[in-house]
């Protein structure tokens, strides 16, 4: 996303196996994850706050959700 915003770079995300909302909103497997991660980087705060901006930056933008024999566009 850092790219995206300081080249105009095109960015085109691709889900799979997860539904962009849970990236979007962090919850399920993401919130968990962002537990463990405030845990490792706990004196870099700032740097996992980065993370879940630029998770919701992605989230938001078009691109495919793959899964178990499905693909949709969005």
């Amino acid at each position: 996303m850092e790219r995206k915003r300081t080249t105009n770079s095109i960015v085109l995300p691709v889900f799979y196996d997860v539904d962009p909302s849970q990236v979007r909103n962090q919850t399920g497997s993401f919130a968990a994850a962002f537990v463990e991660h405030e845990k490792r980087f706990k004196e870099e705060m700032e740097r996992v706050n980065g993370w879940r901006i630029a998770l919701k930056e992605v989230a938001d933008l078009g691109g495919m959700v793959l899964g178990d024999g499905y693909e949709v566009l969005y």
